[in-house]
């Protein structure tokens, strides 16, 4: 993700970096991670990853990141996320972000690089419900083609979501929805154990110290 990129990306929310726990799924090498520490100060110890790719697993981690899981869409531990910040995979970026809602802690914001297409077409249920998010708890800014220069370029316009979770809303917004006229996506075949699997005390030590 190029630099200029990742400044308009966490601008939303630049005051709340140094209070929050911060979550980037499909981290990749870890620009959005790297950028957080050298940048804005950010301690390695209030940043976790989530990456499918096992080699840019052991390059997270040999960085001094908290790798968690593989598989951010069956994430599913006891962590509390001020914040998401995430680059996925344009061709499942609509799963990524609903998911993302439903992790982010009450109070919490979500800010993620979204291919523009999924907010100008909603033709699907899982589209649809992500429009309404936007409308009812955030915005979406167009950044145009913004990975044209990138070294893994690509032409295809680009939006910045903002999603910021109310505090008293329940959990689980997703639990109603149905996305019946959805086609299933599979996910590749991925079988390495975790790097960093918490248990839950040592999760709940780490999120009283990150609330301390």
């Amino acid at each position: 993700t190029p630099a200029s990129v990742i400044r308009q990306l966490i601008a939303p929310v630049i005051d709340r970096l140094g209070t929050s726990m911060i979550l980037e799924p499909s981290a990749g090498k870890g620009d959005i991670l790297d950028h957080l520490v050298e940048y804005h100060g950010i301690a390695k110890g209030n940043v976790y990853a989530i990456e499918a790719n096992p080699e840019l697993q052991f390059v997270l981690a040999g960085k001094g990141y908290r790798v968690l899981e593989s598989d951010f869409l069956a994430f599913n531990e006891p962590y509390s996320f001020n914040l998401i910040i995430m680059n996925p995979p344009f061709s499942k970026g609509v799963d990524h972000l609903l998911k993302a809602w439903d992790v982010v802690a009450p109070g919490g914001a979500v800010c993620c690089l979204l291919n523009a297409e999924t907010l100008r077409n909603p033709h699907t249920e899982k589209r649809k419900l992500l429009a309404r998010l936007v409308a009812e708890h955030g915005y979406s800014r167009a950044l145009g083609q913004a990975f044209a220069g990138a070294p893994r370029h690509t032409d295809v316009d680009v939006s910045i979501v903002v999603l910021n979770r109310p505090e008293t809303e329940r959990l689980g917004v997703l639990d109603d929805a149905t996305f019946d006229t959805d086609a299933p996506e599979r996910e590749a075949a991925f079988d390495a154990a975790p790097l960093a699997r918490r248990n839950m005390i040592q999760s709940l030590v780490d999120q009283y110290n990150a609330a301390v």
